[in-house]
């Protein structure tokens, strides 16, 4: 169960996924190469399609997809940052390990660099609030934490889990889960209906 903030409310809990576990961790893949031959058959058009539309959803939330869009992006195991994550939730809290996850986010879309090298890795935990030398600790450690990531990824594969994001909001009576892209109007409705079902 998710960790709760002094009021009562809780705080996100992180969990892993590795929607490519074929990677080895020194492979990368073009992104539009992976894309277009994962999950559009091979089309180069439905893949410009997508691309288009993936920036254009960026766009209204002020985030550039540059690595995507750029047609430079890489596709990468990202089992060493989801170690990192685990390791900076279970040791410094959810806040931290958010913070950790918006960095890579950042990192890896919009900057289009590999999201599990250590330089990666350590730069997002000092944007993080991080030290220097705590960051390295932190991802120089982070096999303490692989482990338990992998055991958390064959737990979400058993559960359906399969892509990013996947959102699960828990309720009193029943749970809701949002997959992928979503607005925020999406996720404020979900909100709502938990909340009014907790009643």
């Amino acid at each position: 169960m998710p960790p709760r903030t002094p009021s009562g409310s809780r705080l996100p809990l992180f969990t892993p996924t590795n929607s490519i576990p074929t990677l080895l961790w020194s492979q990368s893949i073009n992104v539009f190469d992976w894309y277009r031959d994962n999950k559009f058959s091979g089309s180069e058009e439905k893949t410009r399609m997508f691309i288009t539309l993936m920036a254009q959803y960026g766009a209204d939330v002020n985030i550039s997809f540059s690595a995507l869009t750029s047609g430079t992006g890489i596709m990468a195991n990202t089992l060493d940052a989801h170690a990192v994550i685990q390791k900076v939730q279970g040791e410094k809290g959810s806040e931290m390990a958010g913070r950790v996850l918006d960095g890579l986010y950042t990192a890896y879309f919009e900057e289009g660099k590999h999201p599990s090298h250590a330089d990666t890795l350590v730069d997002v935990c000092v944007q993080a609030g991080m030290s220097e030398e705590e960051a390295k600790e932190t991802v120089d450690n982070r096999g303490d934490w692989t482990a338990e990531t992998k055991r958390l990824i064959r737990e979400q594969i058993g559960e359906g889990v399969d892509s990013v994001p996947t959102v699960r909001i828990e309720g009193r009576r029943r749970d809701l889960t949002l997959v992928g892209a979503k607005s925020v109007e999406d996720y404020v409705k979900a909100f709502v209906t938990i909340a009014k079902e907790s009643r």
